[in-house]
């Protein structure tokens, strides 16, 4: 940043009455198209600072650089000279700005949208600086990070939110970056058949390397999760306090934008005229549970009915359902996964029916946990209340959550009518469901 640029005017105005407001133009250590200071100047006196404030340093102490901009090269330079002068990268954290320029939102990179941290540390002794550019090396540690990011978010990814773990890749393997280009490394992504790229420049594993790689839910999902819980816990909260707990929850390539946070509390609260937000009545924690249990009931009550035994994961919560559920008693892979399911209706020891209730967040856990139960004459179906068909609609964009509930043939069911007309036989109750499906395809 220019600041001798920005601080001409009152400095011009300044030097009329003492010539020490006169800017140094020239000594300052910025990148400048216009005066045509070269690249290589700048980094030579960025590595003289460094060099100075290697020798001020205590050994076996740190130094905390910011680094704001949005080109690689720039990060190579500071990256070199500190380690040049004898510094050891430790760590790099991604911050992001809670409200991004309209020059950083313009960057293909989108690393001028956010702040890098790099922590140094000075050892007792000087090490060997950085080695040289080795391309085949680099390539691969392009493909290692992203890989390692997508699965980490579990969800599309743009190429900015992989630039942190880069970043510490090629830091801490003691190489430079040599990028010629913004589009190198979406180049190399495109060689790897390990990847595809989506609309909006977002990329994803292919078929084939999905089963290579553990995913995690979706990050969205638990930023979303996770804001849920803030408001659970504090009736009325400020957007700061929301923004400080979600980014030190989900640091550097994790790091979720800004805007998902508002659109995530705008769901689940309303903003109050002192400018925080207050939690809708409907997402109360105990009011949640109640709902939650409340459907459990009533599906225990239906499979029995229905001349089924039936299976309940929070049997212990309720006294209705201790007495008519009974054990868990089918051979199936991953046991303990499918004891985890909200409700089960069994016959002749194998499950028939699993129903996963969802009025939070945790949607892509329970299609998890419906996979280990591997039939295909089982059917799967999620209980939900009709207002979460927006967030359902939303849940089938993402590829993950689109795969598990295709592949698995899942089914929806509305809250409503369970509550309000409880089928009287099986082929009813199939019906409903025939219904719900119709229903939900046609809103989608």
């Amino acid at each position: 940043i220019q600041y001798f640029d920005l601080s001409s005017l009152w400095s011009s105005w300044l030097e009329l009455d003492n010539d020490r407001y006169s800017m140094p133009f020239d000594d300052e250590i910025t990148l400048d198209d216009i005066k045509s200071k070269p690249f290589d100047e700048y980094h030579r006196m960025l590595s003289i600072v460094f060099g100075h404030l290697y020798d001020f340093l205590k050994p076996e102490k740190y130094m905390i650089v910011t680094f704001h901009n949005d080109r690689p090269m720039v990060f190579n330079s500071i990256l070199r000279a500190c380690q040049d002068q004898g510094f050891i990268l430790k760590k790099v954290l991604f911050q992001m700005n809670r409200r991004p320029g309209e020059a950083g939102a313009a960057s293909p990179w989108g690393t001028s949208v956010s702040d890098f941290y790099l922590r140094f540390y000075k050892p007792k002794e000087r090490v060997r600086p950085l080695s040289s550019f080795v391309s085949t090396k680099f390539e691969t540690i392009v493909r290692s990070a992203a890989k390692k990011i997508v699965a980490e978010r579990g969800e599309p990814t743009e190429i900015s939110a992989m630039v942190p773990e880069i970043y510490t890749e090629m830091g801490t393997s003691g190489m430079l970056i040599d990028l010629k280009d913004d589009d190198q490394i979406s180049t190399i992504l495109h060689g790897d058949g390990d990847f595809v790229e989506l609309e909006r420049g977002r990329w994803w594993l292919s078929a084939d390397a999905i089963s290579r790689h553990n995913l995690q839910i979706p990050l969205s999902e638990r930023v979303e999760t996770a804001i849920l819980s803030i408001l659970q816990s504090k009736y009325k909260v400020a957007y700061d306090e929301v923004l400080q707990t979600i980014f030190e929850k989900f640091q550097n390539s994790l790091t979720p934008n800004t805007d998902n946070v508002k659109a995530y509390l705008g769901h689940y609260a309303k903003k109050t005229s002192d400018g925080k937000w207050k939690r809708n009545p409907e997402v109360d924690h105990d009011e949640m549970i109640k709902a939650h249990t409340k459907l459990e009931v009533i599906l225990c009550k239906l499979g029995v009915r229905f001349g089924y035994k039936v299976y309940c994961a929070d049997k212990s919560k309720d006294s209705d359902l201790q007495k008519i559920c009974s054990d868990f008693d089918v051979d199936v892979e991953n046991a303990e996964r499918v004891k985890k399911i909200d409700v089960l209706w069994m016959k002749e020891g194998s499950i028939k029916y699993m129903f996963e209730v969802e009025n939070s967040t945790s949607i892509t856990s329970a299609l998890e946990r419906g996979s280990n139960v591997k039939r295909s004459d089982l059917h799967r179906m999620i209980v939900m209340p009709k207002a979460r068909n927006d967030f359902l609609a939303r849940k089938m964009k993402e590829p993950m959550f689109k795969e598990y509930f295709n592949k698995d043939r899942w089914n929806v069911l509305w809250y409503e009518d369970l509550t309000s007309n409880a089928p009287k036989t099986e082929d009813a109750f199939v019906q409903m469901c025939a219904v719900a499906v119709n229903d939900r395809v046609n809103q989608n």
